[in-house]
């Protein structure tokens, strides 16, 4: 007897864990699902394949949208999943690698020129300096366990989101005199980066961010 579809609880109570452990986390429990593996070993072969005549970036551009159509269409309830669990701010991509199908994997994306390695989604029903120290937190998790080299930090960019609104962070940890030191830098949309925040300037203006849906540091 065939196994039924997943439907939207299922696909979010399998991707909940993972996806607060990390983004990646979440890729990889998306793309070895049984039933994407199947689609995926299909569809990425296929289009692979009716690339071999026409390697031009145009048409490899129309075969990946019309992969990521199909995938929409196919797997509609993990689509819904992935939009709940980020709020809305994470929508499912393919990442689709025509040159070694067997290697393509489905991903959550966020609309960024940058890799979100983190999301966080806050749960409190109004975002305090407290509430965003400890979101804070979260994305710190994600940093390099080893020590940072001088003048090469390590990095973790993480997406914060509440009542449907997002915003990229970016923790820095720095060699300093005696131990390490952490900067952050504030990734709006459609405004400039805010940078060199110590975590307490950080923590008020994500709070601001919140509240306001701007950024006033």
């Amino acid at each position: 007897m065939p196994t039924p579809p997943c439907t939207t609880a299922d696909w979010k109570a399998r991707l909940a864990p993972a996806l607060d452990e990390s983004v990646e986390a979440a890729s990889r429990v998306m793309t070895n699902a049984p039933d994407v593996q199947s689609w995926l070993h299909t569809a990425s072969f296929e289009s692979a394949m009716g690339l071999e005549m026409q390697s031009d970036l145009q048409a490899a551009a129309m075969a990946y949208g019309a992969m990521l159509d199909d995938l929409h269409d196919t797997f509609g309830p993990l689509v819904e999943a992935v939009r709940e669990l980020t709020d809305g701010c994470g929508t499912l991509d393919l990442h689709w690698r025509p040159l070694s199908p067997q290697f393509s994997t489905l991903r959550i994306a966020f609309g960024t020129d940058y890799d979100v390695r983190v999301f966080h989604r806050i749960e409190a029903d109004l975002v305090t300096p407290e509430v965003a120290r400890t979101a804070l937190q979260h994305v710190a998790r994600a940093l390099p366990k080893g020590d940072p080299f001088p003048n090469r930090p390590n990095e973790a960019t993480g997406m914060l989101s509440h009542d449907r609104h997002c915003l990229g962070v970016r923790v820095r940890e720095h060699a300093a005199d005696g131990g390490r030191r952490r900067t952050v830098t504030l990734l709006p949309p459609q405004h400039e980066p805010l940078e060199r925040l110590s975590e307490a300037e950080a923590a008020r203006a994500i709070a601001q961010w919140f509240q306001r849906d701007a950024p006033d540091v």
